[in-house]
């Protein structure tokens, strides 16, 4: 069981995904829609909180590229008592059991779906982060408000991450 990568997966998508960037984004669409009142976000959501995404992207596509060789059941053939079985033997039920899940979880269609929605939600940022360069003043929810649905789509696809990531079983298992 590969409880380092379920670690990551965790931190990734519960903890920071969904427990601090979503959040903050709700918070600052609530800003803009004058539902609160906050002057640190509005002067730093811009500046440091909205370019987050950018490194967490690479990290959830790398997550969604590690999750097969981490999660597969031949990892399972390391742990006693299947770490006991011979090279050869370990070699022909590792790929035998390893294909089997392949098909029964569908795991590319899980991934592939994975990679779309981050590579959706990235597409959404370019295009806020574009739109951000015709805004006066970035530092100011006011000034951005033409901006809200731009926020509104972006928040909409790191949403879809956020479920896509709960497609990955949370376990190892041979089926």
């Amino acid at each position: 069981m590969n409880s380092a990568f379920q670690k990551r997966c965790g931190e990734f998508n519960h903890d920071w995904l969904k427990n601090q960037y979503l959040t903050a984004l709700g918070s600052w669409l609530n800003l803009l829609d004058g539902r609160i009142s906050d002057s640190a976000l509005e002067r730093s959501f811009v500046s440091e909180i909205l370019p987050q995404w950018e490194g967490a992207r690479v990290q959830a596509e790398s997550l969604a590229c590690d999750f097969e060789i981490n999660m597969s059941p031949r990892t399972l053939l390391n742990t006693p008592p299947l770490s006991r079985l011979d090279d050869p033997t370990k070699e022909w039920l590792g790929e035998t059991i390893h294909q089997l899940w392949m098909r029964r979880v569908r795991v590319s269609e899980i991934v592939s779906a994975v990679l779309r929605e981050i590579d959706g939600a990235d597409q959404a940022y370019g295009r806020l982060r574009q739109a951000l360069c015709t805004c006066s003043n970035t530092e100011s929810g006011e000034a951005m408000r033409s901006l809200r649905s731009e926020f509104s789509e972006f928040r909409s696809c790191c949403q879809r991450v956020a479920r896509a990531f709960e497609l990955f079983p949370g376990e190892v298992r041979a089926a």
